[in-house]
């Protein structure tokens, strides 16, 4: 069993990296904005490097905000938002900079320009998100696909074990990124929305922990003082999709509210986000194959229960955040 969990130890080392690179070249292919995800190297920082630091990590997080709230826009309604002030209830956050430099909609279509700061500058980037089912939509699905493929392949090179083949990931037996592996564990579009909602209010809130950390050497103390950093919630949009109620944030679990708790140090962290009882502890779409690299807990996914960002918090913890749409 050691040997098993070693590799998925390092197969999960290898996705986060995928991930981490995927997220940055989201955030704009210019920005050479270094985003540590481990327990690393960090320092507390002094005078204006402080101040620099924390303006660039604030405009970032303030982008990975809006560009969640956009997306989890398209997949909660099915069409692009057609303002900025659409996003009421999907802009988890009060973001402390409003990146938005401009806004382009077409019939099937959504750009959006956002600003970002990289060694003391102002850059911008502008994505685009296809409406549902559109020809751009479905090339970018066919990019996915040609990326799973390619990290299954990248895996077999290396040595490490897969059980499914690349006709598997094609014909869409084996999820082929962290957002379908979300939908293949969900009984039905509503908890895919919660399952889905509960990864981004983790993974923002992992986002800015972990930058908080890279600044000021240990992980905030508590909510309170993340939210002075990051900016306070949304709290319109901190609504369960499932349930309809009202979500706050604690320190105790009592599976009806956001875990944020550290360890005495503070150098170590967790974040639980409830899921309400969405998910399930197998793949639901018939055929589907339960593949080695999405074993839980390695992806932050407890089902029914709640979705988790970490690092360090004991021994034998798994660093994991989850990522940003």
């Amino acid at each position: 069993m050691r040997l098993f969990h070693l590799i998925l130890l390092i197969w999960f080392a290898f996705l986060l990296a995928v991930g981490c690179s995927h997220t940055l070249t989201e955030a704009g292919k210019d920005a050479k904005v270094v985003v540590s995800q481990t327990d690393g190297q960090s320092s507390q920082l002094f005078g204006e490097a402080k101040e620099k630091l924390q303006e660039e990590y604030l405009r970032l997080l303030s982008h990975f905000a809006t560009r969640s709230a956009v997306k989890t826009y398209v997949v909660f309604t099915g069409k692009l938002p057609e303002e900025q002030k659409d996003l009421g209830r999907t802009l988890l956050f009060k973001v402390p900079v409003d990146t938005v430099q401009g806004w382009k909609l077409t019939d099937d279509a959504l750009a959006v320009t956002y600003s970002f700061m990289v060694d003391g500058k102002i850059t911008t980037s502008t994505p685009l998100v296809f409406s549902p089912g559109s020809e751009g939509d479905l090339k970018r699905t066919e990019s996915h696909i040609e990326r799973a493929v390619q990290r299954m392949k990248d895996s077999i090179e290396k040595g490490i074990p897969v059980n499914y083949t690349e006709d598997d990931i094609r014909s869409g037996r084996v999820p082929i990124d962290y957002f379908d592996k979300l939908r293949f564990y969900s009984r039905n579009q509503e908890e895919y929305h919660q399952m889905l909602w509960s990864s981004q209010v983790a993974g923002l809130l992992g986002h800015g922990v972990r930058f908080y950390r890279q600044i000021y050497g240990v992980y905030p103390k508590n909510a309170e003082e993340l939210f002075a950093f990051m900016g306070e919630p949304n709290w319109e949009a901190w609504v369960s999709p499932l349930t309809g109620k009202k979500v706050g944030i604690g320190k105790n679990w009592n599976s009806a509210d956001v875990v944020y708790r550290t360890t005495t140090d503070q150098r170590g962290y967790e974040v639980l986000v409830p899921l309400f009882g969405a998910g399930t502890e197998n793949p639901t779409p018939p055929g589907a194959i339960e593949t080695i690299e999405f074993a839980q807990p390695y992806f932050g996914y407890y089902p029914g229960r709640y979705i988790r960002s970490s690092a360090a918090m004991h021994e034998d913890d798994v660093d994991f955040n989850p990522p940003i749409l």
